[in-house]
């Protein structure tokens, strides 16, 4: 994932391939579907969960490792 600012600009990363051309924020406080590639769906979404903006994605409704809503990361703000 790469972004500019507070997610102005968002580009994300798929083994380095970009899934779509850059999302901007107020596209991602809203949420994007994003289709990978060999199937499944990528949802994107800024949240809030600690007062400071973090990323939610889910691949096909789980969390991914690392992002915002992952349970491991969510048990560190705590």
């Amino acid at each position: 994932m790469e972004w500019d600012g507070w997610f102005d600009r968002t580009t994300l990363l798929l083994d380095g391939e970009p899934l779509a051309p850059s999302i901007g924020r107020e596209a991602l406080r809203r949420g994007v579907s994003l289709p990978l590639p060999g199937g499944g769906v990528l949802d994107a979404r800024v949240v809030t969960p600690f007062l400071l903006p973090g990323l939610r994605l889910l691949r096909d409704g789980v969390p991914v490792p690392g992002s915002a809503t992952d349970p491991a990361v969510m048990m560190r703000g705590t």
